[in-house]
């Protein structure tokens, strides 16, 4: 049994306009399936993990990447073995950039019944919420701290009429306006790797965030561990001059930027520093990340191993 979990304001609100044509494909190729929308942030939480007790096998996240996180989150709090299925109708759609779960939407249906299960590592965090209490959360693709949280907070802002990759260039380059740098220390699979002035620390699990940006090209979602992409320290002007480097993933070559691999993250400060996830503002440090490997099932495109 299948069940979409339809974020209807997904995409400036165009899944709204998109699902009947998608529903309208799925009577066709698919043989049972019942769908239910999202009516508030936070809601695909409940809905997938209630999909997962009443026993529905695949549930499919239908809307961009908060919509695949808060689905993931319901999944792995249910603790039950369900198949993950997407259809990205996103403002980012980052995560589909790796994960290849089909070209077009169309595609991306058909592939729920045609496609091959694979697992995929997901990864734990445990951080400090909006509120100030402890809180678990899981994400698939990535975790900035630092310039990611004024990001998400512009992008919320940005003009709808704006795409995907535009609304998030037109987001950094509001956080550029005031850029912030904030001291961080970091902690490695027990190893301390030292403090920083960072502007930004990127934990990644798939290779793009931020509407298209290449910040990972070493990711795998698939190989036990993540990596860290930090920003340095540097001027306002060497920053933007340097922004369309993130676009082909040569950034990680300048000075300003390091590189670290690992399977449990510590990041403090002294400060209060902001922590998102998939593109969604969650709370802030401390926070600590660990890989659970091949903790999730999702449906992906042809015969790729």
């Amino acid at each position: 049994m299948i069940r979409f979990i339809v974020n209807p304001t997904a995409g400036a609100n165009k899944t709204r306009k998109r699902w009947p044509i998608l529903e309208s494909h799925a009577r066709k190729v698919l043989s049972e399936f019942d769908v239910v929308f999202t009516e508030y942030r936070g809601h695909a939480i409940e809905l997938a993990k209630k999909a997962a007790l009443e026993g529905i096998d695949t549930v499919v996240a239908v809307g961009g990447d908060g919509t695949i996180n808060e689905v993931v989150n319901g999944i792995h709090q249910s603790g039950r073995d369900v198949r993950l299925g997407i259809i990205d109708c996103g403002t980012g759609a980052d995560f589909v950039r790796t994960v290849d779960v089909g070209k077009t939407y169309i595609e991306s249906i058909d592939n729920l019944k045609n496609g091959k299960t694979r697992q995929f590592d997901i990864i734990e965090a445990q951080f400090k919420s909006m509120r100030g209490q402890a809180k678990s959360r899981v994400f698939v693709n990535a975790s900035d701290i630092g310039l990611g949280g004024d990001t998400v907070i512009n992008v919320d802002g940005s003009p709808k009429v704006l795409g995907g990759r535009l609304a998030f260039l037109y987001g950094v380059l509001r956080s550029i306006v005031r850029l912030k740098i904030y001291p961080v220390r970091l902690k490695i699979d027990g190893n301390e790797i030292g403090e920083f002035e960072i502007i930004s620390t990127i934990v990644a699990n798939g290779k793009y965030f931020a509407g298209g940006m290449f910040v990972a090209p070493m990711a795998d979602p698939q190989d036990g561990k993540f990596e860290v992409i930090l920003i340095k320290k540097t001027t306002r002007r060497k920053f933007i001059r340097s922004l369309p480097l993130v676009y082909k993933g040569t950034h990680i070559y300048i000075d300003e930027v390091e590189h670290f691999s690992g399977s449990i993250l510590e990041v403090t400060s002294e400060e209060e520093v902001m922590v998102e996830m998939d593109g969604e503002l969650v709370g802030y440090l401390p926070v600590k990340f660990k890989v659970l490997p091949k903790a999730l099932k999702i449906i992906t495109r042809g015969e790729k191993s």
